[in-house]
């Protein structure tokens, strides 16, 4: 069932001067519109007695730098975050509107899914929607107990197909002891973890092979070039010598001959 909205939920800001809030208080204010029935999460809601689905509206970033946003559960539990960059949209005067659902059923959805499911809009000054991003969206969602991050892939849902599909199969970490992967996006729409049935693995080691492959060969191509330069440094060096010695020749050889002239 949907819990009271009139709760308050709180998003922790690591800079808090970045986020405004929507209302008059410090904290994020909270949307007082249910998820559509036609919404992922609306149709979530009354067949899911032990989700929990909440939106929220939080205003996009006017600093100069990213802005990392923790989206906690009415019981204060760490689900997700937001990495919100400054340039999110060319358009200004945008909010960002977003709604979490958590305590997702395993295989809910068919598909191997997290636990938790976010919808993220992008609203313009006249409520109209954003779905293509000037940067990309850095989403940071939690495991499942006993599942991990390196077969996972932060998926979003595909209407059209009805499924879920990989948006970014390279996962990192917030750095921080949250248990939190992060993916990016640069559109807008339902985003959760896929946990399984992709090769986001193999994908992301490939990847980081051909990086580094390209990385040693530079290394090598320029430890080639720094010794074809100490060698062509080396053989200027000899050319220089032996050409001083044989004008230093030349010239005791004329200053002899005009030497045994002048005798003569």
């Amino acid at each position: 069932s949907i819990h009271s909205l009139s709760q308050s939920l709180s998003f922790t800001a690591k800079q808090s001067s970045s986020i405004s809030a929507t209302s008059s208080s410090s904290k994020t204010a909270i949307s007082n519109n249910s998820p559509s029935p036609d919404t992922v999460l609306g149709g979530l809601s009354p067949n899911c007695p032990n989700c929990e689905i909440a939106p929220v509206s939080i205003a996009t970033n006017s600093a100069s730098t990213d802005s990392r946003v923790v989206i906690n559960t009415l019981d204060n539990n760490v689900i997700g975050s937001l990495y919100i960059p400054p340039n999110l949209s060319s358009q200004e005067n945008t909010s960002l509107s977003v709604t979490y659902g958590t305590n997702v059923p395993f295989g809910y959805f068919n598909q191997p899914l997290g636990d938790t499911i976010v919808e993220v809009i992008l609203l313009d000054s006249s409520g109209g929607i954003i779905t293509e991003l000037d940067s990309p969206l850095t989403i940071c969602l939690s495991l499942r107990n006993n599942t991990k991050g390196r077969d996972a892939c932060l998926s979003f849902y595909n209407e059209r197909k009805s499924k879920w599909e990989c948006e970014d199969e390279c996962l990192s970490t917030t750095g921080k002891d949250d248990g939190l992967v992060c993916g990016q996006t640069s559109h807008l729409t339902n985003f959760a973890l896929l946990l399984k049935g992709n090769d986001a693995k193999s994908l992301c080691s490939s990847s980081r092979d051909t990086m580094w492959s390209w990385m040693s060969l530079g290394f090598v191509a320029g430890a080639v070039c720094i010794v074809l330069l100490c060698s062509l440094v080396v053989e200027a060096r000899i050319r220089y010598r032996v050409y001083r010695k044989k004008i230093f020749v030349q010239s005791l050889n004329t200053a002899t001959q005009i030497e045994m002239a002048a005798t003569l």
